[in-house]
């Protein structure tokens, strides 16, 4: 452009010297002479006037040219008479040259050329003189260029001196052009310095808007420019060498982006082409940067303020175009480092692309990419923590559309990873990483085999993983556009191991595993899931099957729907219950959860309500109401519970409900269970109209809450009783769970039978208790037995020392008494003739005891535990009808297995000597 501004103002002095050839004509014939040469070399004029013409100097006025357009206000021509044959001038003045340009260089080049005649221009101009010069351009560089200074034009060149204004609207500047060499022949020399509104920046090249709010930038430029011989931009960026800073200033978009910085460069023209180039001192300082984006990466308390400088490192950042017959090529790299507080990030990009003559790619091109990051705090909502270390090496291309993908291996630690809930000591990740980017969005994926792990997760008052826990993500994804952001997960958890608190210590879970999905935005506004859970209990001998958790949180909701369900199966031997399912569902509001659901096994389904503070920890489970009815012919205790298959005949309804707790002081449990008239069976006792509450305050081991009170309409567990009455506490202990019999007492023959403050403790081999008689009818006794031909009058007390153990029944020292006087009647029978004719002594015995009544009656009961019992008998007394009533003393030994006794009596079968054997020990 410069180029034919030299040549337009040779132009001009070829029209002086048209009119200094004939200055002694008049100043009409001196136009139109004038005109002749001007349409000769391609213009037309549309007006000209010669406003003096003398022997030394013309005067030019209102100078308008069209094809191109060119005006001048006058142009003032001094010269030497004697000089003029040999086409030579001493000055030629310009004032308010116009040029328009706008129609771009190819319309004005040919006539400038045609007109300029090369090296042929018969025209020597010792000086040219411009002042106010205005040269209109158009796109892609719209806007005007001012020209004031003078140019001498010698055989080596022409040496300049001229100040260039430049407007182009949102670009103005100032410039200097000089000449190296006063002469001419050398580079310009060229200094200056402009301002860029970078809100209109878009505007200068017909560049799609950047979408800022605001922004400026300085330049200051110096360098040389080596003009070409023939009026070819490219060969005038040929001679193009400049260096200076940039300096940017409070850009900002519509997000709240910030950039300022100053970089310094260097921009170097080739004959094919140019180099651009960042000096490594270059600084950028961005605040406010993709706010969205940076945020789950920022230390806690960062805001979009808070600055993050990046700057180049080691190598310059290096741009390099080339003019190819195509259009043209670029070679770009740039060796960044980033920097916020003490984190920092190091970047590498290398391209190569071919352009197309819009200077646009004309084919995709390939990228480099080389990421590695250090200390780099992170935080999102409640978590924090920091990365470690990252290190990303990656490939790919971008195409003409604007689109990037991107993919390689990369390795990344986090350390101290701290949320509401739970913490993490370390974590890593490593895998393969895609990343595909767009103007209006990108997306982070992962390969298969994303390999995700973290030493310990610990959640303060619950528990912590034993060791490393791993994910294995078969799709991972993380996606941001004008909709905001997505994340996608879908990955198994390897089995792991954690240990839980409890109030009774640490449980260990085992084998624990799971299969992870995650569809949500950054808000966890999407759906969370974990499907195929399971995990073993070895403390409580449990395991977890099918577990599932769902948690969905609808767009603009504040709580989260949630889903929640697992088997729970029993590995004790035996079996504790049949296998349950769990199923909740119910929402989530921050930390807060209510749900509903159901445990369900058996054809029975218990209502359960569960609330918790997830920040507390807390959680409470409310188990029922739920009335489960037994029947003979149809549930009985044995389908909830293995344990319970001695239990047989069961008839009539237990209500259950309570609650159980959890929280950082440990678990806490109230059920209560209610028996509302209950009958049933078992191997050793029978009992009907059973009632009464229990309150537990723990299963495993059990525990009541105080004394208990359960009540029996009649009990058979050996001896027939009825109107039993117990008044019971559970309470856990080191050797298992000990149950304390306040008092238990049942209606027996009349009387009584009843221990009081005994202890039953189920971890040991062996329990004691004392049990007290009163008050038992000798004759109800022998007739409820049904021991065979004997019968009686009286009544007895005692206690019976009992040993319970897994060998059986122990009885020792045990005793019963007569309060009083009474009879015992022995009928013998189809035997009496027989034990009659053994002897005088054993007729006088058998006629005594026929109707003998005593004075004092004892009886002494022995038993090893699954031995015999034995019964030592002692009667004193007479038979009113045998020797007058001569006193008597019998004892009397029997024997027999208690067990078969017990049977033989809860049957309703009679004792004779099937089951009782002995005899007389001795009589007087």
């Amino acid at each position: 452009m410069r180029r034919r501004a030299v040549r337009l103002l040779l132009i001009l002095g070829m029209l002086a010297a048209a009119l200094a050839a004939i200055h002694h004509q008049r100043r009409e014939i001196a136009g139109h002479a004038a005109r002749q040469v001007l349409e000769a070399r391609g213009f037309r004029v549309e007006a000209l006037r010669v406003a003096e013409l003398g022997d030394t100097a013309a005067l030019i006025e209102d100078i308008r040219l069209a094809a191109p357009a060119v005006s001048a206000k006058r142009v003032r021509i001094l010269y030497d008479p004697s000089a003029l044959a040999r086409g030579r001038f001493r000055e030629v003045r310009i004032e308010g040259l116009r040029l328009d340009a706008s129609a771009g260089l190819k319309e004005i080049a040919g006539p400038l050329g045609a007109a300029a005649g090369g090296a042929d221009v018969p025209v020597a101009v010792e000086r040219i003189i411009v002042a106010d010069a205005r040269v209109a351009l158009g796109a892609p560089l719209a806007g005007t260029v001012a020209l004031d200074g003078s140019l001498r034009p010698g055989a080596g060149g022409i040496a300049a001196d001229l100040d260039i204004a430049l407007d182009l609207g949102p670009l103005t500047g100032r410039a200097r052009v000089a000449s190296a060499a006063p002469g001419g022949g050398g580079p310009l020399a060229i200094s200056g310095n402009a301002a860029l509104d970078l809100a209109r920046a878009h505007e200068i090249a017909g560049m799609r808007p950047l979408s800022l709010r605001r922004g400026s930038g300085s330049l200051d430029v110096a360098g040389s420019l080596r003009l070409p011989a023939r009026p070819d931009a490219l060969a005038v960026l040929a001679g193009l060498e400049l260096r200076g800073r940039l300096r940017l200033d409070g850009l900002a978009d519509a997000t709240g982006r910030e950039l300022s910085g100053d970089l310094g460069w260097s921009l170097a023209g080739r004959a094919d082409g140019l180099d651009l180039a960042l000096a490594p001192i270059s600084r950028l300082e961005m605040r406010g940067v993709a706010p969205d984006l940076l945020q789950p990466f920022a230390p806690p308390g960062w805001t979009p303020s808070s600055p993050i400088v990046a700057e180049t490192r080691g190598a310059e950042a290096r741009l390099a175009w080339r003019r190819t017959a195509e259009g043209g090529t670029i070679e770009a790299s740039a060796d960044l480092r980033l920097t916020a507080a003490d984190a920092a990030v190091a970047l590498r990009l290398e391209t190569e692309a071919a352009l197309g003559g819009d200077l646009r790619l004309a084919e995709p091109a390939p990228l480099g990419l080389a990421l590695a990051a250090h200390n780099v705090p992170l935080s999102q909502g409640g978590w924090s923590g920091h990365l470690g270390s990252l290190d990303w090496q990656a490939e790919g291309r971008v195409t003409p559309d604007g689109k990037i993908g991107l993919t390689g291996p990369f390795m990344a630690e986090t350390a101290d990873l701290n949320g509401p809930l739970a913490r993490a000591a370390a974590t890593s990740a490593e895998g393969v990483l895609d990343l595909a980017a767009t103007a209006s969005g990108w997306s982070l994926g992962a390969a298969p085999g994303l390999r995700l792990a973290a030493d310990t997760i610990e959640a303060p008052g619950i528990g912590a993983t034993a060791g490393p826990i791993v994910l294995t993500a078969g799709n991972a994804r993380l996606e941001q556009d004008a909709a905001g952001t997505r994340i996608a997960l879908a990955a198994r958890v390897d089995p792991f191991e954690a240990m839980i608190e409890t109030r009774g210590g640490p449980t260990a879970l085992r084998s624990v595993e799971a299969r992870l999905t995650v569809d949500a935005d950054a808000e966890m506004t999407g759906r969370l899931a974990l499907a195929d859970v399971a995990a073993t209990v070895p403390d409580h001998e449990l395991s977890i099957t099918g577990g599932s958790l769902a948690l969905e949180r609808p767009t603009g909701a504040e709580a989260a729907d949630i889903a929640l369900g697992a088997g729970l199966r029993d590995t004790a031997a035996p079996r504790r219950f049949t296998p349950a399912e769990l199923t909740l569902a119910g929402r989530l509001d921050g930390t807060g959860l209510r749900a509903s659901g159901a445990v369900a096994g058996a054809g029975l389904a218990l209502p359960v309500e569960v609330t918790a503070d997830l920040a507390a920890p807390a959680v409470e489970a409310r188990l029922g109401p739920t009335r489960i009815a037994f029947r003979r012919k149809g549930l009985q205790p044995a389908a909830l519970s293995p344990l319970l298959a001695g239990l047989r005949d069961v008839e009539g309804p237990v209500t259950l409900d309570g609650t159980i707790a959890a929280g950082a002081g440990g678990a806490t449990t109230r059920l209560r269970l209610r028996f509302d008239d209950i009958s049933a069976s078992t191997a050793e006792a029978d009992v009907e109209g059973l009632s009464g509450t229990v309150d537990l305050t723990g299963l495993a081991p059990p525990a009541t809450a105080g004394t208990q009170r359960l009540r029996a309409r009649r009990l058979i567990a050996g001896v027939p009783v009825t109107d039993a009455d117990l008044r019971f506490s559970i309470q856990p202990g080191r050797r298992g769970a000990g149950v304390r019999i306040a008092r238990a007492s049942a209606a027996l023959a009349g009387g009584t039978v009843a221990f009081e403050d005994a202890v039953w403790n189920t971890g040991v081999a062996t329990n004691a208790l004392t049990l007290d008689l009163r008050g038992l009818s000798l004759g109800t006794l022998l007739a409820d037995w049904r021991i065979e031909g004997v019968s009686g009058t009286g009544t007895l007390s005692g206690t019976l020392p009992l040993g319970i153990g897994r060998a059986g029944i122990g009885i020792a020292g045990g005793r019963l008494a007569a309060e009083g006087p009474g009879i015992v009647r022995v009928d013998w029978g189809g035997a009496r003739e027989t034990l009659i004719a053994a002897g005088q002594q054993v007729e006088l015995a058998v006629r005594a005891l026929e109707d003998f009544h005593y004075q004092a009656l004892a009886i002494g009961v022995e038993q090893a535990p699954g031995g015999e019992m034995t019964l030592a008998i002692r009667l004193e007394g007479a038979n009113p009808a045998v020797l007058d009533g001569h006193p008597f003393d019998f004892n009397i030994n029997l024997s027999g297995q208690l067990d078969r006794i017990l049977a033989a009596v809860r049957e309703g079968r009679r004792i004779g000597a099937g089951l009782l054997q002995g005899g007389l020990g001795g009589a007087r």
